[in-house]
């Protein structure tokens, strides 16, 4: 899958706090995004908050202990499952899954509805388990845009309609089944903090790979200067965790 940029729109409206950074955005000690617009972290918002598993029909434990596990969490909310743009995507994370597991981390998508997610979990289009939050907490809790009349309900965005007609193309299959005003979101956790996140504003926005990558190893390498060796340790157990530790797909 190509990893094509997010729009500039899709910039979370940080407070900007060092004079190299483009305005509007706000970096933390690692020189990345930390903070969401409320001026709170996303793992503190997301620490209580308890999701379904498809797979056993059970809730999971707090997102909290997913966060605080050890290892980097890429943590995708998915605007609907049936969405060739949101299938298109979940792939291109995807391919973030070795580079997250070898520093003892896991990939993790959560969907605000069941429509399409047989299909979804089927078509192995995301590397990890396929969580669904039916009562939108997480989705709420984070402030995620929800379109309507406002915004001509997501459509409006010339992004929206190119990135339809490239998943068109690349024929990447989809329906029109469940709630698509709901936009959803990207975010990256190490050492139990957000290092970097992405809110869509629209349907055809989505998340820049190369941008996470790059946050992933500042991060991972900030960790380790402040931690030292024992870092690298705790994070190879966290590896071997995390791998014997994935939900089963529905």
């Amino acid at each position: 899958m190509s990893r094509a940029s997010s729009s500039a729109a899709s910039a979370t409206p940080f407070a900007c706090e060092r004079k190299d950074v483009a305005p509007g955005r706000k970096v933390g000690a690692t020189g990345l995004p930390m903070d969401g617009p409320d001026g709170k972290n996303a793992a503190d918002v997301l620490h209580d908050i308890r999701v379904t598993d498809p797979a056993t029909g059970k809730q999971t434990a707090p997102l909290g202990e997913l966060i605080d596990g050890g290892g980097p969490v890429l943590l995708h909310l998915v605007r609907r499952f049936g969405c060739p743009l949101c299938r298109e995507a979940a792939a291109d994370l995807s391919t973030m899954a070795g580079e997250v597991q070898a520093a003892g981390g896991r990939l993790v998508a959560i969907g605000c509805q069941t429509e399409g997610l047989e299909e979804f979990v089927e078509g192995s289009f995301f590397a990890g388990p396929v969580w669904v939050d039916a009562d939108k907490l997480a989705f709420s809790a984070l402030k995620l845009h929800r379109s309507g009349l406002h915004d001509g309900y997501g459509f409006l965005d010339p992004a929206s309609w190119s990135a339809m007609w490239r998943s068109y193309q690349r024929g990447v299959p989809g329906d029109l089944k469940g709630d698509g005003f709901q936009m959803g979101g990207t975010f990256l956790f190490v050492g139990g903090r957000c290092v970097y996140d992405h809110r869509m504003t629209s349907h055809g926005d989505k998340p820049d790979v190369d941008e996470i990558e790059a946050a992933l190893r500042t991060a991972l390498t900030a960790s380790k200067v402040t931690a030292g060796p024992a870092a690298a340790a705790s994070g190879v157990a966290g590896s071997e965790a995390a791998t014997a530790g994935d939900s089963p797909r529905a």
